[in-house]
């Protein structure tokens, strides 16, 4: 049984983001080699079979996002850094097998990388464990937000306000408004005091100005003007807060945001301040 602490809210699994006292038993296989497919049945007889084996239980069971919390996972389980070669060339090989797929962002902070099962690698742990494999993060994420770019930066300003002590949800549900529409929070967290934040991770892309009027005017709504928002750097931070301060003009607000590439725990809000 694999348990993986200090995450929350995933979609079919405890997982969100960060890693810590992974454990996993090793188990038998349930379909006898001789019925496995004949790509599988070489696999098996391979040299490295083992160590890809419990790899891909890994991302069965976990349904990680980053391929970089994947590979730090993976080399808890086997004992050795997380910089290894060894981490890296499994989770190579099971991306040649085509049990793996990447994901890049083309700009983020750090890992750029996500990661998750193809069908036929779903089909690989149906027939080796003999169960479905939890839903895949990056599935779930990438339905939600607008690119790889947009969940690297939902993934990064998680776990800011994990390492701050604050509960994370990367899935909320919306919330219903009056007249039929809906506000969907990029994620929810909440503080160590019990504080209830929506957050909204926003990044220096081409804005839609009606679109964007109306997004926040919905979480005006919804939050009674407590808006929380994540950014990726100062340019990102001063764009964004005249964006909602203009849309939002004249509303009584207390603006808080986050630059999450200066973001520290003891203060993740860099700005903190009430208008109108």
């Amino acid at each position: 049984m694999m348990a993986v602490a200090d995450v929350e809210g995933a979609p079919g699994s405890s997982l969100t983001s960060g890693t810590s006292n992974v454990e996993i038993s090793d188990v038998e296989i349930v379909t006898p080699v001789g019925r496995l497919p004949a790509w599988m049945q070489e696999w098996v007889k391979s040299p490295t079979w083992k160590r890809d084996r419990l790899a891909l239980r890994l991302m069965g069971e976990t349904g990680v996002a980053r391929r970089s919390d994947a590979q730090e996972m993976f080399a808890q389980l086997i004992g050795v850094g997380a910089r290894t070669g060894s981490v890296h060339r499994a989770f190579r090989r099971l991306i040649q097998r085509g049990v793996v797929e990447v994901i890049e962002a083309t700009a983020g902070l750090g890992a750029r990388h996500l990661i998750r099962l193809t069908e036929k690698g779903q089909d690989a742990y149906r027939l080796l464990f003999g169960k479905e494999p939890v839903p895949s993060q990056t599935t779930e994420l990438l339905k939600r937000h607008k690119s790889p770019d947009h969940v690297m930066l939902v993934l990064a300003t998680g776990d800011v306000l994990r390492d701050a002590g604050w509960r994370v949800d990367l899935f909320p549900k919306p919330v219903d408004l009056d007249g039929g529409s809906r506000y969907e929070p990029d994620l929810v967290a909440v503080s160590p005091d019990g504080e209830v934040a929506y957050v909204e991770c926003e990044r220096m892309t081409r804005k839609n100005p009606t679109e964007r009027k109306l997004k926040w005017q919905r979480c005006y709504i919804a939050t009674g003007g407590d808006i929380y928002i994540a950014v990726p750097d100062q340019q990102a931070e001063e764009a964004i807060r005249s964006e909602v301060l203009r849309w939002l003009g004249g509303k009584r607000i207390r603006l808080r945001m986050m630059v999450v590439a200066e973001a520290e725990a003891e203060k993740p809000w860099v700005y903190d301040r009430e208008h109108g």
